[in-house]
């Protein structure tokens, strides 16, 4: 796992890059941040992060990409 702090306009976060995940996870507060439109599951998935917390997501979103400066 990799670990590195980066920003999103002036939200400071933290990004943790898992090479065994085959999901991404964004935390609520970067959501509501952005703004991003959320699409809401029929039900629920139990996700468990890298660092072993585990989650109920209740909605995805699309069209995100990642830019890693360097």
């Amino acid at each position: 796992m990799v670990e590195f702090e980066g920003k999103i306009s002036d939200l400071t976060i933290v990004v943790l890059i898992y090479p065994g995940a085959t999901l991404s996870y964004i935390s609520p507060k970067v959501v509501e941040h952005c703004k991003l439109q959320l699409v809401k599951f029929n039900n629920p998935w139990l996700v468990q992060l890298a660092m072993g917390a585990n989650r109920q997501v209740l909605a995805k979103f699309n069209n995100c990409s990642l830019k890693i400066p360097g």
